[in-house]
């Protein structure tokens, strides 16, 4: 069955968070999709806080990303139990290029460096995320390797949203999860038009 949202509707849900914890902490350090994660992402993380004191803190911290930005309270509240916060330190890789891990990275504090590879050891940096920027859209919507690394610079407080969670949200709730893979795909093609802009200087 369908869930529908709206704003003064009491959101809850039979999803146990210990289970999701354990599904991420699975997804991090075994097989995803026939390939190996990378395991400096699984010993970068500490969990920051968790169970329902620490929920309107992590609702405060989902809101303040450009992608849930006009989100309701009870939608944000929705989201935030299938997600978890984590710190990041320095030097730590949220994303390898090849790897397929499949998460959305909400960046709350802190910078993270969007890297390319060229040759088997020089790095050209792409781009800088900061505070309320995400990263591992596209990992959300096709089954190819990322194209980038995404690596901490400055130690980082990040939401992790695993595909998974995101496909039971749709479940739970057909309309929230619409509206999460919309915003994404305008997120992707803002991001599209901005590399088009910067090839064009180069031509």
């Amino acid at each position: 069955m369908v869930r529908h949202l709206n704003n003064s509707q009491s959101l809850t849900h039979s999803n146990d968070r210990s289970l999701r914890c354990a599904e991420f902490r699975l997804i991090l350090t075994q097989v995803a999709d026939g390939m190996e994660v990378h395991n400096d992402v699984f010993t970068g993380l500490q969990e920051i806080g968790i169970g329902h004191k620490f929920k309107e803190e992590l609702c405060r911290m989902l809101e303040s990303t450009q992608l849930f930005r006009g989100f309701s309270r009870p939608e944000i509240e929705f989201v935030v139990d299938y997600t978890h916060a984590y710190r990041v330190p320095v030097g730590v890789s949220l994303f390898r290029e090849g790897g397929k891990d499949k998460y959305l990275a909400f960046i709350i504090k802190g910078k993270v460096n969007v890297l390319k590879e060229f040759g088997f050891t020089t790095e050209k940096h792409i781009a800088t995320a900061c505070s309320g920027s995400c990263l591992g859209e596209i990992s959300m919507v096709d089954d190819f390797p990322h194209s980038a690394t995404a690596r901490i610079i400055e130690e980082a407080e990040v939401i992790i949203l695993t595909k998974p969670n995101l496909l039971r949200i749709t479940e739970e709730s057909a309309a929230l999860g619409i509206r999460i893979l919309w915003r994404l795909a305008r997120q992707l093609g803002a991001r599209l038009r901005r590399t088009s802009g910067v090839l064009a200087e180069h031509l």
